[in-house]
């Protein structure tokens, strides 16, 4: 590809991979866009956080398995919302920043857990003196709010003329997927969508290769799934070089840089417990039914069967022979594939209508396959709604589809999402299990 004239500014690209798409605003419209982001960013983690802590209140009142009232243990309620934003995987980052890294091959081993949020969380525990618990909320949240506000600013750049209509139904369909309580929570998810939208906003933005690279890198040392950033690395490298010779060449370098963190993990891992791949080892005791050889497991994952073996009662997936809500309605494990299947659909849609461009697709199919083909069939699709609200380039696509829906159906739509924020929020407190 040659390079651009030097006259050709911003303003005048059209984004790869988008068809029409509307064209970049200028650096003066961004600038002006920056205090309705914060305005909207602000909104709409308080908006989540109401619902969030609504739906936590009546777990803990109603919900306790054996019908415990709330305050049994005569905790305060500030201290019965700390315990439960430490629930589950909460815990494990929990006794990471107290205890640090542990790993013994015949049980579960905190190695499965990557390393840059509980980082963040201890030198935030270090500087201000907070407890662990709380620090790490604070963190969680604090990514939340950045968040919201990167989304917005990108969404405005993405949608072009169209932001104004756009870009707040985006942000409220991202401020009530249902299982965006786990932002709120003890959990490594808001940490690693504000360095997704960071990386997609630095190809947006056209910064150099290697500060996006390093982006990269930090959220590989969030979640291992942080590779499915690479292949959107790649293919802008690839779209700047002037020939293929540069590209690879740039490629061979900057593919290393992008797994800076997952690479640095290995390399601890190895020194510590003589296993680079600890972390890979450990999975093994995640897992919800016996594993299956690599061919029967293929063939499962083809056929779909850990999303439609949940509905069967002969299945060992089936999703109420596991400790959670006995009504259908409120299991977010029986609503996983459902979470999933919709996202698979709204990336389709996004790739097709040309709403997205070839890195949103590139991301989204990554973070949502890897997790399916790595963990699906062994976890009966467990957390795979929470592995879905981090794919953000599906809020692009719903506010495309909101913006031109009828306002009655889309305010219906947004509606129904929030009371499924509340309600398995309240599952989490509760005591089910709620992943």
């Amino acid at each position: 590809m040659k390079a651009l004239p030097r006259t050709m500014t911003h303003a005048t690209l059209r984004h790869p991979g988008t068809g029409d798409a509307p064209a970049r605003p200028g650096p003066e419209s961004t600038s002006r866009t920056a205090p309705k982001c914060v305005r909207a960013a602000l909104c709409c983690y308080l908006l989540t956080l109401a619902l969030v802590v609504v739906g936590f209140s009546i777990g803990l009142g109603c919900l306790r398995p054996g019908g415990k009232t709330s305050d049994a243990a005569g905790q305060s309620f500030s201290r019965e919302l700390r315990d439960v934003a430490t629930r589950w995987d909460g815990a494990w980052y929990l006794g990471i920043v107290t205890k640090g890294y542990r790993y013994n091959p015949e049980r579960h081993s905190s190695v499965a857990f990557f390393p840059a949020y509980p980082l963040i969380g201890a030198a935030v525990r270090r500087t201000t003196g907070l407890p662990a618990d709380v620090a790490l909320v604070l963190v969680a949240n604090v990514c939340l709010v950045a968040s919201f506000g990167l989304f917005c600013r990108y969404a405005r750049r993405r949608f072009g003329e169209q932001s104004d209509r756009m870009t707040p139904w985006s942000l409220l369909a991202m401020a009530l997927f249902p299982a965006a309580f786990f932002m709120c929570m003890v959990y490594g998810e808001s940490l690693f969508l504000l360095l997704c939208l960071l990386a997609m906003y630095g190809i947006e933005c056209k910064w150099r290769p290697l500060l996006i690279a390093v982006v990269v890198g930090f959220a590989t040392a969030v979640r291992p799934v942080g590779v499915a950033l690479i292949v959107p690395l790649i293919l802008d490298a690839w779209a700047r070089a002037e020939s293929r010779r540069g590209a690879i060449a740039t490629c061979v370098w900057l593919v290393p840089v992008g797994c800076w963190g997952l690479l640095g993990y290995m390399a601890f891992q190895q020194v510590a417990f003589d296993d680079p791949l600890a972390f890979v080892q450990t999975q093994g005791w995640w897992s919800l039914r016996p594993a299956v050889d690599g061919i029967e497991k293929a063939l499962c994952l083809a056929s779909g069967e850990p999303m439609w073996s949940l509905y069967v009662p002969s299945s060992a997936g089936y999703w109420a022979k596991h400790e959670g809500p006995r009504c259908v309605w409120f299991s977010l494990h029986a609503a996983n594939p459902v979470y999933f299947l919709a996202a698979v659909v709204l990336v389709y849609v996004g790739a097709v209508k040309r709403w997205l461009s070839r890195y949103e697709v590139a991301l989204a199919v990554g973070l949502l396959a890897i997790p399916y083909i790595a963990r699906g069939f062994e976890m009966c699709m467990a957390s795979h709604a929470r592995f879905a609200a981090v794919v953000f380039p599906i809020y692009l696509v719903l506010g495309h589809l909101l913006g031109r829906a009828p306002r009655w159906m889309a305010v219906g739509v947004l509606v129904l999402s929030g009371v499924f924020l509340v309600v398995y929020s309240a599952g989490m407190a509760g005591g089910y299990r709620t992943f």
